[in-house]
């Protein structure tokens, strides 16, 4: 074996700190406050001063070893996207739409509701539809440059929309939200003009870059930020951070249980021009009759089960014309006290709203909760309510981890025969999913599968997700074995970058990964992380982490053993991701010994699964005709409003058999002689589901009869069945025979 090493000084000097010289004034997510045009453009462009002279010290002073032959060192890594301020209520509704046309919708955008006091109805709604918000291509004609708006795709329109109702239906209000098409176009102005004037205001001067009077009239009344857009525009107006967001107006905006009718516009980062999103949030039901909301009150988080990712550092609390003036919090978790910060009350957005935070949260940057080692309680008691049906309030808001399965977790993991009978019609059953509307089973020619990877082949094997700003995953030092290995890092700006295996994979109980791993410079913000997903890459878990050090880490690789028995019999994707803390230094270089090493990958002892072929059905079960004689896998998996998919549940592994006499096996279970009735159980080993009679005899070898006098039970349909009988008076000999 080579073993190729780079160089590495025994005695580093310490990298700069410019994280740390910028930190008091760090650059936040901003929001614009429509305020003169002056006082904008100085808040947009301070900060961005202090961020362009602290990059040019890291880049001036300190050269990457390719640049000057020194030790690499760490850059800040600073947020970049910016909120406007929470637009204020409309002084009248006449002119708002009540309905225009609406856009033919291609998907369920809309009509969700949710079981919050259930963890696997919250965990399968997270899972089935949340994410498919993610990851929908913007398809945007819009140039910037030129001052066209452009357009978005329908598809990311509609995903803007299912983000918006998703977070409706969890806050327990009205989630059926349309869109107007009308408002969009002024949107699509609206988000323009932020883009091009890289400022954000909910009264633009006509001086700005691409003003229109339609893009001014979206700014009055959208929530509007620059930076991201979409889906993620969404879940920053229900973050809602910094300074001039202690009211969470975008939040209860979003939230407002009479809105009906909303509008998204949204512009692509082009050249210096940012991301940009505005969402119209009036429309003319203001102010009218209050729909009826699950809870009486709307909290954010709200009661019940929350996935940690949509908890945020502030937590808020809404009534109607109630008065929060005097009110007090108490938060509690595990019966401890968490000392909590009340916001400014500010009844000006939405709903009158009491918002607080856990002290010691950082409310002035984009943050979610940290992931709960196990699902965590908290009891919520505001007291001192004014002008409102009660003076107080409690409920219960537990955090938990989609990704982690809970006790009410069912899978539908199909039960039936193991020897299904060629071109015959083969009866198999699952448990039931809890809010499914009807279910996909697909059957696979199950073949062997091992994996042996070292990089030799180039990314054959792989998907890659990964800049190619510099750098090449490919590369020939340092390797484990052979001449090359596979390289991730993190170039300017940082991003996660990762290598997701192509072949989807079943384990086994004993599949084990191994892999030679090497992290080389890297802080301890960058993370090498070995990640599964059982969900076609809905959600991930991570199952081996490893954090840098600050320092030139390793300089040898390691071998790692990560067993797979956790997924055994489920369908598995498999990445290995270099990821990034969205805040803190990073080591931006890219030569050799920066970043993660992976080389000499290797599973064996799993399956896959080939030509698959999948139906829809309603019912928890279905019927298996193998073409021919071999090896098959069968799976199952939940659908939500008839088109979103949860996870499969384990593979049946079944091996069809020839079709004729002597195929079907039938094996007696024990008789239960203690029951009352007599119970004489029995399985369908392989073969066809038939007619079944229970046959007696008063000898071994004596004639057999029907017993009229047996009820036939299914225990499991196609595979496990009994017989219940009033006791004989005399022994009896009984047999199954099936027609």
């Amino acid at each position: 074996m080579t073993l190729s090493m780079d160089r590495t000084a025994s005695s580093p000097s310490p990298p700069l700190r410019v994280g740390e010289s910028v930190a008091k004034g760090r650059v936040r997510w901003r929001l614009g406050s429509g305020s003169l045009f002056m006082s904008i453009l100085w808040k947009t462009l301070l900060p961005m001063i202090r961020l362009c002279i602290a990059v040019l010290v890291a880049v001036t002073l300190l050269p990457g070893r390719a640049a000057g032959g020194e030790d690499p060192a760490m850059m800040p890594g600073l947020p970049a996207v910016r909120l406007g301020d929470a637009p204020r209520a409309p002084d009248r509704t006449d002119s708002l739409n009540v309905r225009n046309s609406a856009p033919r919708l291609l998907s369920t955008t809309g009509g969700f509701s949710v079981n919050t006091a259930s963890r696997e109805a919250v965990r399968n709604f997270f899972r089935g539809v949340f994410g498919t918000s993610d990851g929908v291509p913007l398809d945007s004609t819009a140039d910037v440059a030129n001052c066209v708006a452009g357009n978005t795709s329908s598809s990311y329109q509609e995903a803007v929309l299912r983000r918006i109702n998703w977070y409706r239906a969890m806050a327990g209000v009205p989630a059926d939200v349309s869109l107007d098409p009308a408002n969009h176009w002024k949107c699509q102005e609206t988000a323009l003009m932020m883009s091009a004037e890289n400022g954000l205001s909910h009264f633009p001067p006509i001086e700005w870059a691409c003003y229109t009077d339609d893009g001014a009239l979206g700014a009055r009344n959208s929530n509007i930020a620059i930076g991201n857009a979409g889906p993620d525009a969404i879940t920053a107006y229900m973050m809602d951070h910094g300074g001039n967001n202690a009211a969470v107006g975008h939040r209860r905006w979003i939230l407002y249980p009479q809105t009906q009718i909303m509008a998204t516009g949204d512009v692509p980062s082009q050249g210096n021009f940012a991301l940009a999103n505005a969402v119209w949030v009036f429309d003319a039901h203001y102010g009218g009759s209050r729909p009826s909301v699950r809870d009486s009150f709307v909290a954010w988080p709200p009661p019940g089960f929350v996935p940690y990712s949509s908890v945020f550092p502030r937590w808020s609390f809404a009534i109607p014309d109630a008065d929060f003036s005097g009110a007090k919090v108490t938060m509690r978790s595990n019966g401890v006290v968490v000392p909590v910060s009340l916001e400014l009350y500010d009844p000006g957005a939405g709903e009158n709203t009491l918002v607080w935070y856990p002290v010691g949260f950082d409310n002035q940057v984009p943050a979610i909760w940290p992931k709960p080692l196990q699902d965590t309680v908290f009891q919520i008691k505001i007291d001192g309510i004014l002008s409102a049906p009660a003076s107080s309030y409690s409920y219960l808001v537990t955090v938990f981890d989609p990704a982690v399965p809970g006790s009410d977790t069912v899978l539908p993991a199909v039960g039936g025969t193991s020897h299904p009978e060629v071109g015959q019609g083969n009866a198999y059953s699952f448990p039931e999913v809890e809010d499914a509307s009807g279910y996909r089973w697909r059957s696979s020619r199950r073949q062997a599968f091992s994996l042996s990877d070292g990089a030799e082949d180039g990314t054959a094997n792989f998907y890659v997700n990964a800049s190619t700003n510099g750098y090449s995953v490919i590369t020939d030092r340092p390797v484990s074995a052979g001449s090359h290995s596979f390289h991730l890092a993190h170039p300017a700006p940082p991003v996660s970058q990762s290598l997701a295996l192509r072949q989807v994979f079943i384990p086994k109980s004993d599949t084990v990964l191994t892999f030679k791993s090497r992290l080389g410079w890297a802080s301890e913000k960058q993370m090498a992380l070995v990640e599964i997903s059982v969900d076609d890459g809905a959600s991930w878990t991570v199952v081996y982490s490893q954090a840098g050090t600050g320092t030139a880490g390793e300089t040898v690789f390691q071998p790692r053993t990560i067993p797979l028995s956790g997924q055994a019999n489920r369908s598995t994707q498999l990445r290995f991701r270099y990821g990034y803390d969205s805040f803190g230094s990073y080591f931006p270089q890219t030569e050799a010994g920066v970043g993660w090493y992976i080389d000499q990958i290797a599973i064996n002892g799993a399956d896959i699964g080939l030509d698959p072929v999948s139906s829809n059905i309603t019912a928890p079960n279905f019927s298996f005709v193998p073409p021919q004689v071999g090896d098959y896998l069968l799976e199952v998996r939940g659908l939500l409003y008839g088109e979103f998919p949860l996870e499969w549940g384990p593979a049946l592994r079944v091996t069809a058999v020839g079709s004729g006499t002597g195929s079907r096996v039938i094996r007696m279970g024990q008789p239960i002689l203690s029951a009352v009735p007599l119970q004489l159980p029995f399985d369908l080993v392989s073969g066809s589901v038939g007619t079944f009679h229970l046959q007696r005899s008063a000898a071994a070898g004596g004639a057999w009869e029907d017993d009229a006098s047996a009820s036939l039970q299914t225990i499991r349909a196609g595979s496990s069945y009994r017989y219940t009988l009033p006791r004989p008076p005399t022994a009896r000999f009984f047999r199954v025979r099936v027609d």
